[in-house]
């Protein structure tokens, strides 16, 4: 396949799915939604497994603390770009969110500690 034939295939495929995202095919709505269910649940294995609990979001001094729901909404994410299959999906969202936390430390993950050393004058 050359170079010219395989851009007009890749354009045709990602035109078909823009037109089922934007509402064209419901069959494909429903799929990307048993995905992202797959995903989430992958997501909320994970957490069990991890933090053996489910953190409930709430609110902090102003912020909103995601709780489980991020990892739900990564997973979920996730479960729709892999490889179409609802094992793969729910697999990938249990691994998504925990390849993110390696990559993106939290801020609460973050140790700084003061430096409490005083110079000495010599």
């Amino acid at each position: 396949m050359d170079i010219v034939t395989s851009a007009s295939v890749n354009s045709d495929i990602l035109s078909r799915a823009g037109e089922n995202l934007l509402g064209g095919n419901t069959h494909d709505l429903q799929t990307c939604l048993i995905f992202f269910m797959g995903g989430a649940l992958g997501a909320i294995a994970n957490l069990l497994v991890r933090d053996n609990a489910l953190i409930l979001p709430r609110h902090i001094s102003g912020a909103l603390v995601m709780g489980c729901i991020g990892p739900m909404l990564i997973g979920g994410v996730v479960g729709i770009i892999a490889d179409g299959s609802l094992a793969v999906a729910t697999l990938s969202g249990y691994v998504g969110s925990s390849v993110l936390d390696k990559f993106i430390p939290s801020s609460s993950s973050q140790n700084v500690e003061p430096n409490n050393k005083e110079e000495e004058n010599v």
